[in-house]
């Protein structure tokens, strides 16, 4: 009975999305996923798990991080559903966090997908421009580090804590 396992690989400074592969990638096929990768993914964490009607999966968190003056960040969840066919993930479902718009200078510092008590959670750290004041030539601007902390559902269900 063959089995598919998870692979992450770190690349270049970004994570590669985790895929589903019956076997270790050679180095060649890892080169050809990340040249199909989108420039501005900066961080990708896979992990937990939901059911609904019949159907299993994994959740997915992926930080798009780009811009020339002002950089900031995206955030998007996935749910990954198992085809029972092929015996590989698809994504199901796929939904951005509008309210990280509203923030100010967002930019993803770092993101992970951990199981806390019977619940999946997305655990974000990030930072945003907090203005200061005014001084001569400009505005004062700081960098605030903060987190935030998503429950997971099943698909398209999620809840910010």
């Amino acid at each position: 009975m063959k089995h598919s396992i998870l692979i992450s690989a770190l690349f270049v400074g970004y994570w590669l999305p985790t895929t589903i592969v019956e076997a270790a990638p050679d180095a060649d096929s890892l080169v050809a996923i990340s040249e199909k990768l989108d420039g501005n993914i900066s961080h990708v964490h896979t992990g937990g798990s939901w059911s609904l009607d019949g159907k299993d999966g994994h959740h997915r968190i992926v930080a798009y991080t780009g811009g020339f003056d002002h950089i900031r960040s995206a955030l998007h969840l996935q749910w990954l559903a198992l085809d029972p066919k092929t015996k590989k993930h698809t994504v199901l479902k796929t939904v951005k966090i509008r309210e990280c718009d509203k923030l100010v200078g967002f930019i993803v510092e770092s993101v992970k997908i951990e199981r806390i008590g019977k619940a999946c959670y997305a655990l974000i750290n990030y930072r945003t421009k907090e203005y200061i004041g005014e001084a001569e030539k400009g505005s004062i601007i700081e960098w605030k580090a903060a987190k935030m902390k998503i429950k997971l559902g099943s698909p398209s269900v999620y809840t910010i804590k």
